[in-house]
Order: C-alpha cells, then structure tokens, then sequence
C-alpha cells in the first residue's frame, strides 16, 4: 500500500514538474524571444559592431618588432682601435662556437617545433649578427576584439539556454501515436529542427573565440621569433580583421536566428500544444 502511494506521489511530482517546463517554455518563447530580436537588433547599432575593420586593429607598435642594430667589426675597430679589434675578434669566435652549438642542438632535436624555434634563434641572433633580437617583444591582445567577444558571449549563453526551455516546451508537448494527430507531430518536430539548427549556431559561436585566440597566439610566437619577416605581422593583423568581420555576421545571425524562430512557432503555435491533453495522462516523455 504504502509503495502505491509513493509510486502516486512521484508521478504526481513528475506531471507538476512537465507542466512548469511547458508553462515555461511557452513564455520564453512569447516573451523572451521577441524581446531578444528587440535587443539584438539595438545591439548591431552599438558604436563596437559599427567601426571599420582598419579602425580594429592593434597600434602599429604592438605588432611591428624594434630591431635594434649592433655594430659590426670594422665600425668596432674604428671606435676603438686595438681593443675594438680584439673584442671583435673575441666576438666572432665566440659567434662561430656558438652556431656550432646551435647547429649540434638542431640535429638532435626530437620535434620539429623545437627545431624551428632554434633555426629562428639561429637565424635572428648569430647568423645576422648586425641585428640584435635579444630584447623582448610581447604581443598584446587585441583589446577592441576582447570588447566586443564579451559583449556577445552572454547573448550566446542567453540563446542556448532560452531555445532549449522552448525546445523542450514542444517536446513535452508531442501526443501519443495512438492519438492520430500526425500532422501535428510533423509540424512539432520542424520547430524542433529549427530550434537545433539556432542552437547549433549558439554553440558554434561560442566556441569560436578560442580558435581565433589560438591562431593568434601562434601567429604571435612566429612574430616574436621571426622579427625580420613582415608577413607574420601582416598575417595577424588580417587574423584580426577576419575575427571582427565574423563578430559582425554572428550578432547579425543570431538576431536573425530569434526572429526566424519566433516567426515559425507563432505561425504554427496552435499545433505545437496538443489541447485538452494533459502531460501525465499517458506519460509520455
């Protein structure tokens, strides 16, 4: 007796618990959605997602590498004489250890990374020995990029968390196949498919800045390793520019993704809540 009343109580809090799901749901998508499409809308006029890509990118001194030059032997001579010489002389000889050292390291080397991080030391200190790359050079974020990553991170969490309490609204929703109402089915698991793919495009773009980021800090090391070759500075900067152009579309999209929802359940509202039918009478999940 007593297990029939607990099996009672437990559905009875199951029913409860589907309803307040689908209470929910139906407002989010009444309520929530439209004032997202309001929102997202204002949003492509903030000053951040209107600036040209140009006015995006870094100053020039945070990606353009000061070399600073060394003198060679003769000017050394010349300066000071005698002693000049000998330290010069001291100097190559110490240079030609040195890339003998550098060389011997390469050849042992076990990843090609390795190697490549020697051959840049090998190149920008010893080999070109008229330029001095031992001073340190950073790369600093993109500081309007971070700005404007932020601002629609939480428009993306927002959007994954409100398309699935209406997506599950529908779900809830979806009559037994007993009962014959197919056509509303069909049009129950449309919505549904177009709540996965604004879903999908959520989660897309979340995940996106840790690429751009990632790309990024390798183009960075390159930078900072190969300070002679421009092209890694040009590389960035267009890394930059793309990651901005892509921001821009994604704030479009996702306020376009909102309106092509709300626009398909408000179409098809009446077919998306199976009337009279409540959720615990045939329990179906």
């Amino acid at each position: 007796m007593s297990s029939n009343s607990s099996s009672s109580s437990s559905n009875k809090a199951v029913v409860a618990l589907a309803e307040e799901l689908k209470l929910k749901g139906i407002e989010t998508y009444r309520t929530e959605f439209p004032r997202k499409i309001v929102l997202m809308s204002s949003l492509l006029s903030n000053e951040l997602l209107k600036m040209e890509n140009d006015a995006v990118l870094p100053p020039e001194s945070e990606v353009t590498p000061v070399i600073h030059p060394i003198p060679t032997t003769s000017e050394t001579a010349a300066a000071g004489g005698r002693e000049g010489e000998a330290a010069g002389g001291a100097r190559r000889k110490k240079r030609k250890m040195d890339v003998a050292v550098a060389h011997t390291a390469i050849a042992h080397s076990d990843s090609e990374e390795e190697s490549e991080d020697e051959m840049g030391h090998l190149n920008g200190r010893h080999v070109h020995a008229h330029w001095d790359y031992t001073h340190d050079f950073a790369v600093p974020c993109n500081k309007t990029i971070i700005k404007v990553i932020e601002l629609l991170r939480k428009e993306w969490k927002e959007a994954i968390e409100l398309v699935g309490a209406v997506k599950l609204w529908i779900q809830l929703s979806i009559p037994p196949i007993e009962s014959g109402g197919q056509f509303h089915v069909g049009v129950q698991e449309e919505c549904v498919q177009e709540l996965n793919r604004f879903e999908d495009v959520a989660y897309n773009y979340l995940e996106s800045p840790t690429k751009y980021f990632q790309t990024r800090a390798k183009l960075g090391a390159k930078l900072s390793r190969h300070r002679s070759v421009f092209d890694y500075r040009q590389s960035l900067l267009e890394a930059d520019s793309l990651e901005y152009l892509n921001l821009k579309m994604a704030a479009t999209e996702l306020r376009n993704s909102y309106l092509v929802a709300y626009d398909l359940l408000s179409k098809n509202e009446d077919k998306l809540s199976t009337k009279n039918q409540s959720f615990g009478s045939h329990m179906t999940i």
